[in-house]
């Protein structure tokens, strides 16, 4: 796993995801992944999907990377990047509180 766009929700994390995987030498899952550490085999499970995903793209040799707006929230997630992924880049998207506010209300009519 080369890289991972982490954030939160309404943050501009699929503009980014869509952004990125326009380049031919990188490759996202095509859409959000949630994968909890702290339930086992989740980790064997993340790994599959995301491996499974990109040979079906044929794009094994690339960059390969993931999109999960809400792991932030969780500590464990941290851990799990940190003991099992050391390497990969985290690209994390903020939002101006008061923006993402407006949008998310904006999301929910």
């Amino acid at each position: 796993l080369h890289f991972s766009v982490l954030g939160y929700p309404k943050c501009g994390t699929s503009t980014l995801q869509n952004w990125l995987d326009a380049s031919p030498e990188l490759t996202l899952h095509h859409k959000e992944l949630w994968f909890s550490p702290t339930y086992p085999g989740e980790l064997s499970r993340m790994i599959a999907t995301l491996y499974h995903a990109n040979a079906k793209r044929n794009a094994l040799y690339g960059k390969r990377g993931y999109k999960q707006p809400g792991q932030l929230y969780s500590w464990d997630s941290a851990v799990m990047f940190r003991d099992h992924f050391p390497k990969t880049k985290l690209i994390i998207s903020v939002r101006h509180p008061v923006l993402w506010f407006e949008s998310f209300y904006n999301y929910r009519k």
